[in-house]
């Protein structure tokens, strides 16, 4: 067992920089506690910052037998609290902006006009839901749309119409009509085509052949009934007239809310924790604080 010395020579420097620490730890910590009440948001996050600089140089200051490869493991929560504040985060709070260029994409495509979403849900009636063979009707699918269709032979209002694209929606929320997941699923569930070894091509049964190509219906009628509902809302907003705006106002996403206080309220703090953390580390690698090995 190697033995440290009782009193390494930076013995007098690490004692008084952990009483200073120590005082420094307590004082913030208090000032900090009494500043969700009184201070502001930038003071609180100085105070959070000195907090754990103190404290992370008091714990480290007093480990008198910390090695080499302790110090190194720092790096550990310093990166794993940087990514989750500079990256994760950043990532979900932008969530809200990749859904609305998503929802920009379908727009483009969506028809606006009542003699376009007409046709629009025709088209889809005739390609998706009067095949020839009957194992590859969407069933749920085509139980709405003959609903949509002959709602459209109606004479309508905007409001009833309005109505409906929002039970239409959470239908398709709740069947994953037209999701990323339900793309993956069909992708996952594809077969191989090719036998790896003989290069040969692999033959199914025909259920298995029907099976693959109802998934692959399925997967596109669930698209199609985005843009269908999505061509529905615009319609409705159109036939509302210059007032739409102000009636379809719609309130704040409670998501997109969260994410936000995530990303510029609890972001700031975990990103002042790692920097911390990541300082410390610097002052025990400059000092010679820590034992070989």
């Amino acid at each position: 067992m190697i033995a440290y010395p009782a009193t390494p020579p930076t013995s007098s420097i690490r004692k008084g920089l952990t009483t200073l620490s120590w005082l420094v730890a307590a004082v913030s910590t208090v000032l900090f506690i009494i500043g969700c009440i009184y201070f502001s948001f930038t003071i609180n996050l100085f105070l959070w910052f000195i907090m754990w600089l103190s404290f992370f140089h008091l714990v480290f200051c007093s480990w008198w037998s910390i090695k080499q490869t302790h110090v190194k493991l720092i790096d550990y929560p310093y990166l794993l609290s940087a990514a989750i504040g500079g990256l994760f985060l950043v990532a979900a709070e932008r969530q809200s902006d990749r859904m609305k260029y998503l929802h920009e994409l379908d727009d483009l495509r969506a028809p606006a006009t009542k003699n376009g979403l007409e046709q629009h849900v025709a088209t889809n009636i005739e390609y998706y839901c009067k095949p020839k063979n009957e194992a590859l009707l969407p069933k749920k699918y085509c139980q709405w749309m003959e609903r949509v269709g002959q709602f459209l032979k109606t004479d309508y209002t905007a409001e009833q119409l309005a109505n409906l694209a929002k039970e239409s929606r959470a239908l398709a929320d709740a069947e994953g009509w037209g999701t990323y997941l339900a793309a993956l699923r069909y992708s996952l569930s594809l077969p191989r085509r090719v036998d790896p070894q003989t290069k040969l091509p692999i033959i199914y049964p025909a259920e298995v052949e029907t099976q693959i190509e109802l998934n692959r219906i399925i997967v596109e009628s669930g698209g199609s009934a985005r843009l269908t509902i999505r061509s529905m809302e615009k319609v409705a907003a159109s036939m509302t007239g210059p007032s739409a705006s102000r009636e379809n106002t719609v309130g704040p996403d409670a998501d997109a809310v969260g994410w936000g206080i995530g990303y510029v309220i609890i972001w700031p703090f975990l990103l002042a924790l790692a920097l911390a953390l990541r300082i410390t580390k610097v002052t025990a690698d400059v000092s010679g604080w820590a034992h070989p090995g």
